[in-house]
């Protein structure tokens, strides 16, 4: 928990830093996402008003897979603190769910090895990152598929709607 003693703040401010368990995020458990870095912030507190400002940095790693060739990789995940919390009357101030919000907002929708990474092949599932597969003869297979990748030339997703019979 990260908390903060109100009733020894000034208006100059006092100065926070520390690390917290993986644990922390509170993420559920699973092979594709995992947090296995401590949480570390930093962060001001001062008096402002009858309120408490905080203001600073948290941060972490998270740890993932690409979601196009299923790679394992590093991602690392911080965000800036700016919090005031009006007419403070409590001695002590937690605010380790604002925290842990303020890195959980921030976690990637998709997470890449590559931005340019090619994924895997849609029939025999090898890495395209890793060259060519065994299917990438350009030939089609009997379902009528390559075992590349669709690309807007050669493999029109909307094609399939051209064959429909209104």
């Amino acid at each position: 928990m990260i908390r903060i003693l109100v009733k020894r703040l000034t208006a100059e401010g006092s100065d926070f830093s520390g690390e917290e368990r993986p644990s922390f995020l509170e993420l559920e458990e699973s092979p594709l996402l995992f947090c296995e870095a401590p949480v570390k912030y930093e962060f001001r507190a001062s008096i402002v008003d009858a309120g408490v400002l905080v203001e600073g940095q948290i941060s972490t790693v998270l740890k993932a897979v690409c979601d196009r060739c299923l790679a394992p990789l590093s991602s690392p995940l911080s965000n800036k603190l700016c919090h005031y919390y009006e007419k403070v009357t409590e001695d002590e101030l937690d605010i380790s769910s604002e925290l842990r919000e303020d890195l959980l907002i921030n976690i990637p929708y998709r997470f890449l090895c590559s931005k340019d990474c090619p994924g895997l092949c849609q029939q025999c599932g090898s890495n395209l990152k890793e060259g060519a597969c065994k299917c990438a003869s350009g030939k089609e297979s009997e379902n009528g598929k390559t075992g590349r990748p669709p690309t807007a030339k050669s493999n029109n997703i909307w094609d399939a709607l051209d064959g429909l019979k209104g």
